[in-house]
């Protein structure tokens, strides 16, 4: 029994331990302000294999309870049969002790049954534009600006809930961990509206644009908006309902050609030397081109895997960004070109080889 107590306590301080994170805090959060990073979660985490899957170290807190009831438990045997002990049984001090006991035991019962009156957060009335959206014909929307700032982090289940009536796909979620493929789409997004961002929508099948004017710093809407307006024809102006603006977005027949320039079933090397380092364009082509081989270093995916290159069995197709050379991933020069736009080349290599890229 002692060992099992002994047990039963060393695990309850281990949940009481790592339920409070890699770092402690005083009170509130705050990165800057940390007592000690020097906690047992953040060596677990680094060291056990796996670990790093964990999404809320606060759910230890279970593995605290588990431990503290087993002591307990030990400990109310103990006391018990302290109480039964003959030379003491009925005492004055033996029964006042037994009452004590009861009373405890019915107080920690009872509690669980008292509660105080529940004041829940009045939800805000849905805005204009979401009953605008609701009334379109289906078709994935995404809306603008996709950061959070940490005065509003219920901002995304807000336009979640208010979304419900039309039930349309959306690009936007909100999780305590973010795909890297989210992660990666949302930092592109800060550069809205411009041929890159809205060719990523655009191929990703996105049809509906909602941006919100008043989240965007004052400083910088004047830009977008001036920038909104040049792309009209892309973009197509649907509404304002006050400070949101609803857009339709059209689609982009450059898939269909990209598509047509590679033969059924070829390997591709998508670059990985994104301008701006997401590599959230490429990732697009490959959801565009999921019917193809798809070899590359670049790390977010939208649900695919990619092979990764062999310089002695290249793919005869090369994706680059305008500007970049195919040289660089060890294709021979004056590669011809199939396909050509704003953003990127195809070429082919004239010597393919003969060994398929797996």
């Amino acid at each position: 029994p002692h060992d099992l107590y002994s047990f039963f306590g060393l695990l309850a301080l281990f949940g009481a331990a790592m339920s409070l994170g890699p770092a402690l805090y005083a009170q509130h959060i705050d990165r800057a302000h940390a007592i000690t990073r020097l906690m047992p979660y953040r060596l677990v985490f680094n060291l056990v294999p796996g670990f790093d899957a964990m999404r809320a170290p606060e759910r230890f807190g279970n593995v605290w309870l588990l431990g503290l009831g087993g002591a307990v438990a030990f400990g109310a045997a103990a006391l018990l049969a302290a109480l039964n002990d003959r030379r003491w049984r009925w005492s004055r001090l033996a029964v006042a002790a037994r009452v004590a006991l009861a009373a405890l035991l019915v107080a920690i019962v009872g509690a669980e049954y008292l509660h105080a009156p529940v004041h829940p957060a009045q939800v805000p009335a849905a805005p204009p534009v979401y009953g605008w959206l609701a009334a379109q014909a289906p078709g994935p929307a995404i809306e603008l600006p996709m950061d959070i700032p940490a005065n509003e982090l219920n901002r995304e289940q807000l336009r979640q809930y208010w979304s419900m009536p039309g039930w349309h796909p959306r690009v936007n979620g909100s999780s305590d961990i973010a795909p890297r493929a989210y992660a990666a789409l949302r930092q592109d997004m800060a550069r809205f509206p411009d041929d890159r961002t809205l060719i990523t929508l655009q191929g990703l099948g996105v049809r509906y644009v909602i941006v919100h004017r008043a989240q965007y710093p004052a400083s910088t809407w004047p830009a977008i908006a001036a920038r909104l307006a040049a792309y009209h024809v892309t973009l197509v102006p649907r509404g304002t309902f006050g400070d949101d603006l609803a857009y339709e977005l059209q689609p982009d027949p450059r898939f269909a050609a990209l598509r047509r320039a590679l033969p059924n079933g070829a390997a591709v090397l998508l670059s990985s030397n994104d301008p701006i380092k997401s590599d959230t364009y490429m990732a697009m082509l490959g959801w565009q081109l999921h019917d193809h081989p798809l070899v590359t270093w670049i790390v977010p995916t939208f649900g695919l895997r990619y092979a990764r290159p062999n310089p002695d069995h290249l793919p005869p197709y090369v994706i680059c960004f305008q500007g970049e050379s195919p040289t660089f991933y060890g294709y021979p020069a004056n590669l011809p070109v199939v396909y050509e736009d704003n953003l990127v080349r195809v070429y082919r290599n004239t010597k393919p080889p003969s060994s398929p890229a797996r």
